[in-house]
């Protein structure tokens, strides 16, 4: 460990013995653009011009005058690692949160903090040391924190700001209480008992330079080391779940929820949050005792869960459950925290997690209501739940998100192609906007929130994958377009031998198409996603409305759909849409194309 001698300014290193008995103070800061990095620090010339080369001095100048006892030396993260060694940078990271505890004081420097009495300090509540993502370590590790001012002046103590600290940090006030009694067993009890989730809701919002240091700044917190891989990305803080897995059976680790509003019926590809802000309003998730075991394996994540039968209505939902996770909500003993899974078929005891939107406080209500939408025109779904059926089970949450059966989810890419009218060879139709875009040929095909669809007069069933509009090129206000849909059928209909069906008839696209003049529906909105959620929107409104359509089942198949004349302009020509849905093969791999043409009279 690299220490700065505070009367030389000098570096100096400890290891071993040396470094056990060792007292020193530590420096907890916001970085500038000027900071000192370890070669400028210790060469001949040091930039002592340079605002982070005076801010080491004042932490030096402060912690050799410091009383009762005098520091000799100070731990300042800008120079006190060489960075320019990836190992000596994946030591210090991972070793970072024990320097901190085992530090004699740690100095907190507000930089955009100006007065002198911390209750008349109202810039300390935007100060940027409280949404940064290396700082809360920092505030939680030492036993003992002081808080100073830009002028280096002292305005309290982490005990003696508790309060107003724990409005800043929804860091419980106990806590922080405890964390200030200094001794590390008291405050690695006080930990013991928080929560995953609560912990990782503490970190909600503060941010890093880079993606990966959302996940390396929080190893402490949990106790894990894992080898720093910077452009990782995003990868980094679903590893870091994953070790604390491994540590730590508390299944809350479960228990976050979308805080933003996504594309409408997209799943996430991991059964883990992408980054601690899924867990902002999940903080009130309070650990059971005792923990049952849990075990991460290649199949994925397997745990003691209460799985009710629930339904929504929706005779394709019949592999729906509701898990109700161990502990408990809101300061309620009673009220426990629910996520929804569907089971994949033909492997018993495998789920996926669904609605990842959603964590449910259950407390023996029958019935639990969502709002689905949140847009200009949302619904609400009604889900109802079977508590006599529940039962004790133990399953496997598979890690990355399977949405259809094994045959569906490798079913071939879509193309989309739009054919110039087939009587004036001028284009007649465009693609405005599709939920997902079809923009090239290997296009992965995504997921809607219309999950299941029934035709009408058919036997034949669809899950439905995504939407696209199709509009005509006209000048007229009122431009006639079709609504598409499309998606894979089940494996075999009603009155169908499954076991004559290949896997790619099972897997081949269906195509929904229904008349719509819906310019106004998506106009006078900028952007894509927007538009996208409108077409959401009206596509779920068109289906519940039971609007005009045809039907393709089958690759090969084909249909024709006269569109009506706009009611605001009579003399518009006739138009006929031609779809179908034709397969190309080589080599062992299909691609099924969409085509589209028009007939104008």
């Amino acid at each position: 460990m690299k220490l700065i001698n505070t009367t030389t300014l000098k570096v100096e290193e400890f290891v071993g013995p040396a470094l056990e008995s060792l007292e020193y103070a530590i420096l907890s800061h916001t970085w500038t653009d000027e900071e000192v990095s370890f070669q400028e620090f210790t060469s001949d010339h040091p930039p002592v011009h340079k605002i982070g080369y005076q801010k080491i001095a004042k932490s030096c100048e402060l912690a050799r005058s410091a009383k009762p006892e005098q520091f000799r030396y100070i731990w300042v993260d800008t120079c006190c690692i060489d960075k320019s060694s990836s190992a000596e940078l994946s030591e210090s990271i991972n070793s970072m949160f024990e320097w901190y505890r085992k530090s004699a004081v740690c100095y907190v420097y507000l930089a955009d903090v100006t007065a002198v009495d911390w209750s008349l300090a109202e810039d300390r509540k935007r100060s940027r040391w409280f949404s940064r993502g290396w700082t809360l370590q920092e505030l939680i590790a030492p036993g003992h924190v002081l808080f100073c001012n830009t002028d280096w002046v002292l305005l309290g103590t982490r005990t003696e700001l508790a309060e107003d600290l724990s409005r800043n940090t929804s860091i419980d006030f106990r806590l922080l209480h405890m964390l200030g009694l200094g001794h590390w067993l008291r405050i690695k009890s006080s930990l013991g008992h928080v929560s995953v989730a609560r912990r990782m809701s503490w970190a909600a919002g503060r941010q890093t330079t880079r993606l990966e240091d959302v996940a390396y700044c929080l190893m402490g917190l949990f106790g894990v080391h894992m080898p720093l891989l910077y452009g990782e990305g995003s990868r980094a803080f679903l590893r870091l779940q994953e070790e604390t897995i491994k540590l730590r059976h508390d299944q809350s680790i479960l228990a976050w929820k979308s805080p933003y509003v996504r594309p409408l019926g997209t799943e996430f590809e991991s059964l883990f949050a992408p980054s601690p802000d899924y867990f902002e309003k999940t903080a009130d998730v309070s650990l059971p005792k005792p923990r049952l075991p849990m075990s991460l394996s290649t199949a994925g994540l397997s745990l003691d869960v209460r799985l009710c039968p629930v339904g929504d209505g929706n005779p394709g939902r019949q592999a729906m459950r509701l898990a109700i996770l161990e502990g408990h909500l809101q300061d309620n003993y009673l009220c426990r925290p629910g996520i929804l899974v569907e089971s994949v078929p033909g492997i018993e005891g495998l789920f996926n997690r669904i609605w990842q939107d959603y964590l449910f406080p259950i407390t023996g209500q029958p019935t639990v209501e969502l709002e689905i939408g949140r847009w200009i025109q949302s619904r609400k779904l009604k889900l109802d739940i079977d508590y006599d059926g529940s039962v004790e089970q133990r399953i496997t949450l598979m890690t990355h998100h399977r949405g259809l059966s094994e045959r569906a989810r490798h079913s071939p890419p879509l193309m989309l192609r739009i054919q110039p009218d087939q009587n004036t060879g001028a284009p007649c139709m465009e693609a405005v906007v599709g939920f997902p875009p079809l923009t090239s040929p290997t296009s992965v095909i995504g997921y809607v929130r219309i999950r299941f669809l029934k035709v009408p007069d058919s036997d034949v069933r669809a899950r439905i994958c995504g939407i696209l509009y199709l509009k005509e090129l006209s000048t007229h206000v009122e431009r006639r377009g079709v609504l598409a849909f499309w998606g894979v059928r089940e494996a075999a209909q009603p009155g169908e031998d499954a076991s004559s069906v290949s896997p790619w008839d099972a897997a081949s696209p269906v195509v929904l198409l229904g008349e719509s003049i819906i310019d106004q529906e998506l106009g006078g909105h900028r952007g894509r996603d927007r538009k996208e959620q409108r077409l959401q929107q009206f596509a779920d409104r068109w289906v519940r409305a039971g609007g005009k359509h045809k039907f393709i089942s089958k690759a090969s198949d084909s249909f024709s759909l006269p569109l009506s004349r706009p009611p605001g302009n009579p003399d518009a020509p006739n138009v006929t849409i031609h779809a179908r849905i034709k397969s190309r093969s080589f080599l062992e791999r299909t691609v099924f194309e969409l085509e589209f043409s028009s007939t104008t009279e």
